[in-house]
């Protein structure tokens, strides 16, 4: 629910085309603070029902993602920022499995051949490639960032799908899968 949020809304419609820098007090959950820094706004993104700010981070040299939801104010400044960093949407996007970032690694998959038809005609990845193998069974592969987005998918295919790779993937599901026995007490 944005009804709280639509002054920050109306101001950062305006502030984006007008290239005007901005002062952001942020509820951080990795901070688990307020934390005031500048952005310079370069589109709004909805997702999943939740509505984001893409903002470039000057010190970084890097775009970056903010929750609506999260921004406690937000202060347009009189300031114009520089134009000096094309957005290019599509190359943002492009190793994003949904909207965490990260560097990108081959992920490679095995669906079952059962739920084929869910998986084969999909538009999962911008870099997907699916090949068949032997058995009939689909092979996803993808270059993309190791997220709790992407775990959270392939978890949701259940015993359908296998990390064919990378290793340290299929470590990091092991250990969640362990920690998820121990909580349902599973031997």
């Amino acid at each position: 629910d944005y009804s709280g949020k639509n002054d920050i809304i109306n101001r950062l419609i305006k502030a984006i085309p007008n290239k005007h820098k901005c002062l952001v007090t942020y509820d951080s959950s990795t901070a688990q603070k307020e934390s005031k820094f500048y952005i310079e706004p370069e589109k709004l993104l909805t997702y999943h029902g939740g509505l984001y700010v893409i903002f470039y981070a000057r010190h970084q040299k890097e775009f970056w993602l903010l929750a609506i939801h999260r921004i406690l104010d937000l202060d347009v400044l009189d300031e114009v920022f520089e134009d000096d960093h094309p957005f290019d949407e599509t190359e943002f996007l492009k190793h994003r499995f949904g909207l965490f970032g990260g560097e990108a690694e081959k992920i490679k998959l095995k669906f079952n051949k059962s739920i084929r038809h869910y998986i084969e005609h999909k538009h999962w990845h911008p870099t997907q490639k699916i090949t068949s193998d032997k058995k009939g069974n689909l092979i996803l592969e993808m270059e993309t960032s190791f997220t709790p987005e992407l775990t959270s998918w392939i978890m949701s295919w259940h015993k359908n799908v296998k990390v064919i790779k990378p290793n340290k993937f299929i470590d990091n599901l092991k250990e969640l899968i362990q920690v998820m026995n121990k909580h349902y007490k599973i031997k």
